[in-house]
């Protein structure tokens, strides 16, 4: 399982186990060929334990580092996705910011012409008789 584990059977307690001579005991569990030899020692195991959660800390903090660095490019890589597309929007708004100016003064132009036509109408009917004798 690369923690060391492999092959471990009896937890190093001192008093209690039953299954270990070492008084003060360090927590860690006895591999058989220990057991059998009676040669484990709490100061070299737990030596040797340091020495891998060591290295495994090295191995996590690189892939930290690794994980980092891709989360950075992803965000440098969403923010420039984000800013095209707010770019875009802006464009798309004034476009349409533009037509809609268009249409409106079209607007204008021509409710003035009708109105304007309208009074003409008006006016030319006020001229002509309404009667004819």
């Amino acid at each position: 399982t690369g923690d060391g584990s492999v092959g471990r059977t009896t937890t190093v307690r001192g008093r209690g186990t039953g299954t270990s001579s070492t008084e003060g005991g360090c927590g860690l569990t006895l591999t058989q060929r220990e057991q059998r030899s009676n040669g484990h020692c709490c100061v070299r195991a737990l030596k040797a334990q340091n020495g891998a959660l060591q290295c495994r800390l090295l191995v996590l903090d690189r892939e930290l580092k690794k994980e980092a660095i891709r989360a950075n490019q992803r965000e440098k890589a969403l923010l420039a996705q984000l800013s095209a597309v707010h770019s875009e929007l802006q464009m798309t708004a004034l476009k349409y910011q533009k037509k809609f100016t268009e249409y409106s003064e079209r607007i204008d132009s021509l409710t003035k012409t009708v109105a304007f036509s309208c009074k003409v109408k008006v006016s030319a009917l006020r001229v002509l008789p309404l009667f004819h004798p």
